[in-house]
């Protein structure tokens, strides 16, 4: 059997630390004034009239749309959309199909932003859970085990 040595515990915890600070955790904060970039992931939230306007496309019942910009065509926002959320919290995920939301239709507009404080103590957390775990099970010591009684050397 093979014992994983110290630095090696230390390399995967690193490597998870990497994939959990890329992964992140974020906000939906409010678009500025400018309005949302090209490429930015928004959520739009519709208005009551816009449900029912946009109900043909996006499907009944339709409260927020979640996807990444493509352009502002106007006052129009063109999303590649990955999901929507139904006025009950049922979300429907899509496969970025490009849909126009006209701006009457919008009833606010937040942008996702990278949570720096959240992401920090994901990566914290993540770092101690897996120091704790190399503890727990013995990873990293010499792998050899006392079995019996100490007996003098002469």
């Amino acid at each position: 059997m093979r014992v994983k040595t110290f630095p090696a515990v230390l390399r995967n915890a690193a490597a998870a630390a990497v994939i959990l600070a890329t992964a992140g955790c974020y906000n939906f904060d409010p678009v500025p004034q400018t309005g949302p970039q090209s490429g930015s992931v928004v959520i739009t939230t519709l208005t009551d009239q816009g449900s029912l306007d946009l109900g043909r496309y996006l499907g009944p019942q339709v409260a927020a749309v979640v996807g990444r910009v493509q352009r502002l065509n106007g006052d129009d926002i063109v999303l590649s959309v990955s999901s929507v959320r139904n006025h009950d919290g049922i979300e429907h995920f899509w496969k970025g199909e490009t849909v126009t939301l006209p701006r009457p239709d919008i009833a606010s507009v937040d942008i996702r932003k990278l949570s720096i404080g959240r992401s920090i103590f994901c990566v914290v957390l993540g770092i101690g859970g897996a120091y704790e775990l190399t503890q727990a099970f013995g990873i990293g010591n010499s792998g050899q085990v006392n079995t019996g009684p100490v007996t003098p050397t002469r």
